[in-house]
């Protein structure tokens, strides 16, 4: 049996459980399992909107560091890690905004 339950909060804050003896139908169920993928699918999006979110600041934060000090030549033998991280925080960027 799937019980159905109601959660509240009393006046003093408190976290009430109400359980409601209810049995559900498979209509009911495939009424839940559709709500639960709408669910699934916003928690996706929003992570990728976070990603995108982050990736942009990395790459702020990336070109920020390399127009305050502008002496840094992008020669990939000597400052390799530095053209690394500014590649990787490009790729990240604009694959995030392309999706």
């Amino acid at each position: 049996m799937i019980r159905i339950a109601n959660l509240e909060k009393d006046k003093d804050g408190k976290m009430l459980v109400n359980v409601v003896d209810k049995h559900l139908d498979e209509k009911d169920l495939d009424k839940l399992y559709d709500s639960l993928e709408i669910v699934s699918e916003y928690n996706g999006i929003k992570n990728i909107y976070t990603m995108t979110i982050e990736n942009g600041q990395q790459l702020h934060k990336c070109l920020k560091r390399v127009k305050q000090d502008r002496n840094i030549k992008l020669d990939e033998n000597k400052n390799k890690k530095e053209v690394m991280e500014a590649n990787r925080t490009i790729f990240n960027y604009c694959s995030s905004i392309g999706y």
